[in-house]
């Protein structure tokens, strides 16, 4: 009765816009969000649920009906649908409602309509757009999996991250480091989950910290067992044996069908997989993505923390730069800040518009920047830029190789944390990186 009652409403906020495919319709309820941003999303959003189809057909899990997809523009709608579909104590971003014949996925963030043109759809809408499509096909194939939804987990995330990263490849695309980065500090720091631990994760999840390191770990499983052979998803669909103790143990049976009972040799396989990861960035949502080969900051239409691209590894010993090609985007917000040495307490950043460049130092705690340098702006929006911020003895800016401005940074070791942020609207950037500075030239 209420998801009748919450699409009835989402409905009558503006009119659905519809798109039936070959497997797949998707519907979006756009709430506030403009007509043409609506039918944008839909006819993307159906392109990505339909990029699933060859792996259903490869592992005959193709819906016999046409399942609905449904968008949702309106956070406070879909929230309120899935705590009473879910009945989880924390916020998701999708999920299947098998008796209605459908899947639900929030479109998040809410971004300015102009941007929708831009991005397109955001990147963690299309992540869950194409997990919805594949889990809802293999829990209408195998009703029994709805017992341990973990196996439709592992299975769309393993189909998902081929389609979107075929060569497992971290370093390369932020969103899909994102998904693997809890996992690589666990390992770096000699704490991460051996594979027969991750499948004793059977109690229901409480938190979503819990639920994002078990999303995580279903994505490195499918790796994992994905390398042993491309059967692997039919057998890991295969009725359990009702003789084994629990479901822990009926996972490890499926898990030993695909890749044998040797499990010293299994872990290893699974500890190849997490050896493997090399992720470079963290993501703070909104949006990072990757368009046409270029990165794409994009901050929120309200307000609420923007896009924020962190580095995980730490700068090099000695001098190092912060280089970039960027570009501002006319008649948008056009704030953009390189920040520097997040040590938990306060940071530095450089701050670059078309009006100003400015240096400012936040404290923890603090609601206002203390401003230490300001320089009249070289940057014009809509025209790509070189951007190096250099760190020695003190802080640089050079935006086309002409030095901007020049500020002490004081005590401070400038060796924390450093990333990229956009706080409002969009920003492209092209090789980012952080490398030692090149020692200064002899006369």
């Amino acid at each position: 009765m209420l998801t009748a009652l919450l699409l009835a409403g989402a409905a009558a906020a503006q009119a659905d816009v519809t798109r039936t495919g070959k497997t797949f319709a998707v519907t979006v309820h756009p709430g506030k969000l403009p007509a043409a941003a609506a039918v944008q999303i839909a006819d993307a959003a159906l392109a990505a649920a339909e990029r699933v189809r060859p792996a259903l057909d490869k592992f005959s899990l193709c819906p016999a009906k046409t399942p609905v997809i449904h968008v949702h523009a309106d956070e406070r709608n879909f929230r309120a649908l899935a705590a009473d579909v879910t009945k989880l104590a924390f916020h998701v971003e999708g999920f299947v409602q098998l008796a209605e014949g459908c899947a639900h996925v929030l479109l998040w963030p809410s971004l300015d309509a102009s941007d929708y043109a831009l991005v397109g759809l955001p990147p963690g809408t299309e992540h869950q757009v194409m997990l919805q499509a594949v889990q809802f096909a293999v829990f209408q194939r195998y009703a029994w999996v709805k017992v341990d939804p973990w196996r439709a987990g592992v299975i769309a995330h393993g189909i998902v991250d081929e389609i979107l990263n075929p060569d497992a490849a971290t370093g390369v695309d932020p969103m899909f480091d994102d998904r693997r980065s809890w996992h690589a500090e666990q390992f770096a720091k000699g704490k991460a989950p051996k594979l027969r631990e991750e499948l004793e994760w059977t109690a229901a999840l409480e938190s979503r910290g819990a639920f994002d390191a078990t999303t995580e770990a279903m994505g490195l499983i499918a790796q994992t067992l994905a390398a042993a052979g491309s059967g692997w998803a039919r057998k890991l669909l295969v009725v359990p044996d009702e003789k084994l103790p629990g479901m822990a143990a009926q996972r490890a049976g499926a898990v030993e069908s695909i890749l044998g009972k040797d499990w010293k040799r299994n872990e290893d396989r699974f500890t190849k997989v997490l050896s493997s990861l090399r992720p470079r960035w963290w993501v703070s949502a909104p949006i990072v993505t990757r368009r046409g080969g270029r990165l794409l900051l994009v901050g929120p239409a309200s307000p609420q923390k923007g896009a924020t691209l962190a580095a995980l590894e730490p700068p090099p010993a000695g001098g190092y730069a912060i280089r970039a090609t960027c570009e501002l985007v006319p008649g948008r917000a056009t704030d953009l800040r390189v920040q520097l040495d997040w040590d938990q307490k306060s940071l530095l950043a450089c701050f670059v518009e078309p009006d100003e460049v400015w240096v400012s130092q936040w404290e923890a705690g603090s609601k206002t920047w203390k401003k230490l340098s300001s320089r009249k702006s070289p940057v014009v929006a809509g025209r790509p830029f070189a951007l190096s911020v250099e760190v020695d003895a003190k802080v640089r800016v050079v935006i086309d190789d002409t030095q901007v401005l020049e500020v002490d940074y004081g005590k401070r070791t400038m060796r924390g944390e450093w990333s990229v942020e956009k706080e409002r609207g969009p920003v492209w950037v092209t090789d980012l990186r952080c490398e030692p500075l090149a020692p200064p030239k002899k006369k």
